[in-house]
């Protein structure tokens, strides 16, 4: 256990012990550091590693943007972006879940549009401020874009 977290604590050497647990535990969505037995934490450093130091897939990430977008849909409100992303973070299809109703999609065969476009800079690395989902809630909001 103490070698995963060293390979968590390398990639990752600006965080404090604390927020890198928090952050290892938050990635699956446990909150009771206190009561995980060890088994448990050797498998959310695990999934840690996979996800956010040694991805070797397609990725899935979500971010709230509480801002409006500050132009002529500005009565969409705020949002959600979601993005699929490979193991160096370059995005490859990317949704944005408006609080009024729209949901955008973009990839490459559908780059942009009247309302936006997809992102042409990859992700930063470390995803700080971006909760993981699994391709399963991204694919069922994908399906449901306004924007097809």
């Amino acid at each position: 256990m103490l070698l995963q977290l060293e390979t968590a604590w390398h990639a990752f050497p600006d965080m404090r012990l604390g927020q890198l647990m928090l952050n290892i535990t938050r990635a699956e969505n446990t909150s009771d550091l206190w009561n995980l037995e060890d088994n448990q934490i050797e498998q959310l450093l695990d999934s840690f590693t996979n996800l956010k130091v040694d991805p070797q897939s397609l990725r899935y990430v979500k971010r709230r943007w509480d801002e409006t977008r500050g132009d002529r849909h500005d009565s969409y409100g705020a949002s959600w972006w979601f993005f699929e992303i490979d193991p160096t973070c370059n995005v490859i299809r990317q949704l944005e879940q408006y609080d009024n109703g729209p949901i955008l999609g973009y990839h490459s065969r559908k780059s942009h549009d009247e309302f936006g476009g997809l992102s042409t800079e990859p992700l930063n690395a470390a995803l700080v401020g971006f909760d993981f989902i699994n391709d399963l809630e991204f694919n069922e909001l994908w399906g449901r874009r306004t924007n097809q």
